[in-house]
């Protein structure tokens, strides 16, 4: 009786599409209350790559120290309202929660009220990002398509196609040019 129960809690989970990976929210990492009201309308169409140019984290603690420090930078020096990234992805294989899935986030100008961003711990400029942040990367887009907070055929660009920067970083530019639905040209969504 007990594994027909179990079967069917594993059922209910697959067809409802809530099968996400385990992510590290701003209470945990201790962020700011955002203060934020504004919100996506709809599945979102656009993913944004970035790194933080910031040396790599491994260890829980530190990646959360780091993500204070980013939020503090961005609150502090740039006057957001909390850290700017939908989510950043740590180099323990970690997704932690900026913004999140519903509100706007404040990481590319012009783009930030039609797009998520995922920024890698990390400088992928000279640095190669862990197996586990790709996998974990790509666990969660693959979550926002599920439950409706990205659209099916969204579209995965880098940071660097759409503002002038060096993010995400030529190694992981590179390897995001090989995920799917990777837009190599922009010129169809740009402002």
């Amino acid at each position: 009786m007990i594994s027909k129960l179990i079967l069917v809690g594993v059922a209910v989970q697959l067809v409802c599409g809530t099968a996400c990976p385990p992510i590290v929210t701003r209470d945990d990492w201790g962020g700011y209350d955002p203060f934020r009201d504004q919100k996506f309308n709809g599945p979102v169409e656009l993913v944004i790559i970035q790194h933080t140019a910031t040396p790599q984290c491994t260890r829980d603690s530190t990646c959360k120290t780091m993500i204070r420090g980013i939020e503090d930078y961005h609150v502090d020096t740039l006057f957001y309202n909390s850290i700017g990234m939908n989510f950043l992805i740590g180099g323990n294989g970690k997704a932690y929660e900026g913004a999140g899935w519903d509100q706007i986030g404040t990481h590319t100008q012009g783009y930030n009220n039609r797009s998520i961003a995922i920024s890698f711990i990390g400088n992928y400029e000279h640095d190669d990002p862990t197996d586990a942040q790709i996998k974990i990367a790509q666990e969660l887009i693959k979550c926002g398509v599920e439950n409706k907070y990205l659209s099916p055929d969204y579209h995965l660009v880098g940071h660097r196609q759409l503002i002038a920067t060096a993010s995400p970083g030529r190694n992981l530019y590179r390897i995001i040019r090989g995920w799917n639905n990777f837009l190599p040209d922009v010129s169809s969504i740009r402002n």
